[in-house]
């Protein structure tokens, strides 16, 4: 009998399932929200005395999957439980979630009579400039979204923002159509990047953009695509056209962590999400990570998490 492979799905744009209000914007922009949704009786009443009502699981598609797009949900009212890269968010009144292309998604539901809006893109079709100050702050990190509880106020401007969009979308093409949807991008961008920013040193690490940081990004990029295939720290320094040594030392002075720690993380990322499935064996995980032998990855997993593969399935560990 063929044993089964160990490996997860992607998610693409076009899977997303259709919400009331759904627009798409040259295939690679997706916008739609059930705000003006009319609820049976009762329901938003329950949801602002915060009584449970039925959870809902949008979609049709398997746990976990890699998304291919990026998102950012906007939730007006009610709750909504995602689960990203094997963490758990509870987006609720007021919250503000933005998830990068590659995350991996290993939950997500949401309460009956939930009211909010999400805007999904792939690639950087929603924003114009890569180089903006609010960008690189959003773009700090790409192993984790950003999680923001905003408050009423805030959200209010968002959902204005983000109807404004909608009517710029809806009024069919035209010339500087493109030119108006990045702008709010900006708008956007920069207000989710001021909510992000705790103080003034953030302020001012994020405002220059120096060479090393994109360095740092385009590992991290790297890491995500290959460390099924690639632990060693000399090949993401090849990738870079650099020596071990003085890669290693940038990455370490921009992040503060040691680039073998980030391929460990990238690496044992992929061994929990395959593992938490329940549907593959150890063995097969050890063979989509490319290691010589089962015993080797339960070292190298045990050696990071502190308990064996096996340990962690039965203790059903994050």
């Amino acid at each position: 009998m063929e044993q089964k492979s160990a490996q997860y799905s992607h998610l693409h744009l076009g899977m997303i399932p259709s919400i009331d209000r759904t627009l798409v914007f040259d295939d690679d922009l997706i916008i739609a929200d059930n705000l003006g949704r009319v609820m049976p009786e009762g329901i938003e009443q329950a949801i602002a005395e915060g009584r449970p009502t039925e959870i809902i699981t949008p979609g049709n598609f398997a746990f976990p999957s890699r998304l291919d797009f990026s998102f950012l949900l906007l939730c007006k009212s009610g709750h909504i439980k995602a689960g990203l890269n094997l963490n758990d968010y509870d987006v609720s009144s007021n919250c503000i979630l933005l998830a990068q292309s590659g995350i991996i998604l290993d939950k997500l539901e949401y309460q009956r009579g939930t009211r909010f809006a999400i805007i999904a893109f792939t690639g950087d079709s929603f924003v114009a400039d890569l180089g903006s100050r609010s960008i690189k702050v959003l773009r700090n990190n790409l192993y984790q979204p950003i999680f923001l509880n905003v408050g009423q106020k805030y959200m209010s401007l968002f959902i204005d923002g983000y109807n404004i969009m909608r009517r710029i979308i809806e009024q069919g093409s035209f010339y500087f159509q493109k030119d108006l949807i990045n702008g709010f991008s900006q708008i956007v961008s920069a207000g989710l990047a001021q909510l992000t920013l705790k103080n003034e040193d953030a302020i001012r690490k994020c405002g220059t953009q120096g060479r090393n940081e994109v360095i740092f990004r385009k590992f991290l990029q790297e890491v995500q695509s290959n460390c099924k295939f690639e632990r060693q720290l000399g090949f993401y320094a090849n990738q870079a056209c650099m020596s071990s040594k003085y890669f290693a030392k940038i990455i370490f002075d921009v992040s503060g962590r040691h680039a073998t720690e980030w391929i460990k993380d990238g690496v044992i990322l992929e061994a929990k999400v395959l593992l938490k499935g329940g549907t593959h064996t150890v063995q097969q995980v050890s063979d989509a990570l490319h290691f010589p032998n089962s015993s080797f990855f339960g070292k190298y997993f045990k050696s990071v998490i502190g308990l064996s593969p096996r340990q962690y399935v039965i203790q059903g560990k994050k």
